[in-house]
């Protein structure tokens, strides 16, 4: 069964890969990752929530 919870967790996780191979700044992120901010915000509360 789709979920899109998944979909989205590996996205996310494409995003942040992709930033980093790719030496980029978050706001270069391609648009088929969708929104830089959204994905630099939930970034940057990892530390915050140990991961």
């Amino acid at each position: 069964m789709w979920e899109p919870r998944k979909i989205d967790n590996r996205l996310f996780l494409e995003a942040v890969l992709y930033r980093y191979r790719a030496g980029i700044s978050w706001r270069d992120l391609p648009s088929r990752f969708g929104d830089f901010r959204v994905i630099h915000t939930r970034f940057s509360r990892w530390p915050k929530t140990g991961v």
